[in-house]
């Protein structure tokens, strides 16, 4: 999660990890420039580095979600 350094994303995303106890990064926008090269982060960014996050492909997921739900016997109605 990328955002100024006191906004709702970079601060939201911190409190999520606090709260539910995920490993997470923060980090000045000074740092995410030297450590990511292909981002160049005005001053006053920040960012959260999450080593576990990932990032989902909503269709994919629906399609396996629809999947296990007529495996279990379910109709799929659309």
């Amino acid at each position: 999660d990328i955002g100024p350094g006191g906004g709702r994303i970079v601060t939201g995303a911190r409190e999520a990890c606090r709260v539910h106890g995920l490993r997470h990064e923060f980090l000045r926008a000074a740092d995410v420039n030297a450590r990511f090269p292909a981002f160049t982060l005005p001053p006053g960014y920040a960012a959260l580095y999450s080593p576990d996050a990932g990032i989902l492909r909503p269709e994919a997921c629906v399609q396996a979600h629809c999947q296990a739900a007529r495996d279990l016997g379910a109709v799929i109605r659309d």
